[in-house]
């Protein structure tokens, strides 16, 4: 088998799984690894192409029979709030958040390792 350049992205398609949108429906992805020296380029003409992305990896729906799921990009400086959009603003006005440092508490990065896969090793992560 011939070799390819490590910056040559690979594509990989899931198995079939039950859908989480549709009942009856299955669905397979299309993903890459985002990695090398060219991977923000990369993830930027991805995502122009309906990818998404979740850490190191982009992925689209790539399911044989159906196309409902559509990748949706917003262009926040010309988004202009419809009036349903406008009624849940106002009805969530009361909820309010906060920007914080970085987690650093041992509990909270074991719990947040349990629930998803990190981009880089635990031992990278702050202590």
């Amino acid at each position: 088998m011939t070799q390819q350049p490590r910056d040559t992205p690979q594509f990989y398609l899931t198995a079939p799984t039950t859908c989480p949108y549709l009942p009856g429906k299955e669905e397979r992805k299309v993903f890459t690894h985002l990695v090398g020296d060219r991977a923000a380029a990369l993830n930027d003409m991805l995502t122009h192409g309906g990818f998404r992305r979740s850490q190191s990896i982009a992925y689209r729906p790539a399911c044989e029979l159906c196309r409902a799921c559509v990748s949706v990009r917003v262009v926040v400086d010309d988004f202009v709030p419809t009036a349903s959009q406008k009624r849940a603003m106002r009805r969530n006005a009361d909820v309010v958040g906060d920007v914080r440092g970085r987690c650093r508490r041992r509990s909270s990065i074991r719990c947040f390792a349990a629930t998803s896969t990190p981009a880089t090793p635990m031992a990278a992560w702050p202590t």
